[in-house]
C-alpha cells in the first residue's frame, strides 16, 4: 500500500465517522424533540385538569360557602397543629 492509498483510506474512514456523527446528532435531536413534545402534551393536560378542578371548586364555594369556610378553618387548624408538633 502506497502513501496515496493510505491517505485515501484515512479520508474515507474520516468521512464515514463524520457521517455517523451527523446521523447520531440528527437522531438525538429527533428523540429530544419527541420527549419535549410529550412533556408539553402532559403539561397541557395537567393545566387543563387544574383549570377544570379550579372551576368546579369555585362553583362549589359559590353554592356552599359555609362548608368551604369550615373546611378552610379545619385545614388551617390541622396545619397549625402539624407545624407545632414538628418543633
Amino acid at each position: 500500500m502506497d502513501e496515496r492509498e493510505a491517505k485515501n483510506r484515512v479520508a474515507d474512514v474520516a468521512d464515514k465517522a463524520k457521517e455517523m456523527g451527523q446521523d447520531a446528532i440528527e437522531n438525538g435531536y429527533k428523540a429530544g424533540k419527541e420527549y419535549a413534545d410529550a412533556g408539553r402534551e402532559y403539561a397541557e393536560a395537567g393545566l387543563e385538569y387544574a383549570n377544570e378542578l379550579g372551576d368546579s371548586l369555585r362553583s362549589f364555594v359559590r353554592r356552599e360557602p359555609w362548608i368551604a369556610l369550615s373546611a378552610a378553618c379545619l385545614v388551617g387548624y390541622l396545619a397549625a397543629r402539624l407545624l407545632r408538633s414538628v418543633k
